[in-house]
């Protein structure tokens, strides 16, 4: 399931449970065990908060040390994360994080637990 952590925003917020769904059933037909998609989901959701948390803390670090005059952007899409592939993985995973911690309500799912 760790193939997820990489995409986009849009995967997680239309089509997260769609793809957990899939990968229940084909672990299913493999053998293994029949998943419960709220668990599936909420343990993808706790590897975004732990993981998420700890990689944001060192992106902005990160792009600093990549982009010169990080000053300068303007926007996610300006050229220089087109040029430094390290600075736009860490923004992406940072948007990401960010926009699962808003969207799934992160902070309360902690709290439940």
């Amino acid at each position: 399931m760790l193939a997820i952590s990489g995409a986009g925003p849009f995967i997680w917020n239309e089509h997260l449970d769609e793809l957990l769904t899939v990968f229940i059933q084909e672990y299913a037909a493999q053998g293994g065990p029949r998943l419960s998609l709220d668990e599936l989901r909420l343990h993808n959701l706790l590897i975004v908060a732990v993981s998420g948390v700890a990689y944001s803390m060192g992106a902005p670090i990160a792009m600093e040390r990549d982009i010169e005059d990080i000053d300068a952007v303007e926007s996610y899409q300006d050229d220089c994360f087109r040029v430094h592939e390290n600075a736009r993985i860490q923004l992406h995973m940072m948007t990401k994080m960010l926009n699962v911690w808003q969207t799934r309500k992160l902070g309360d799912v902690i709290r439940e637990l």
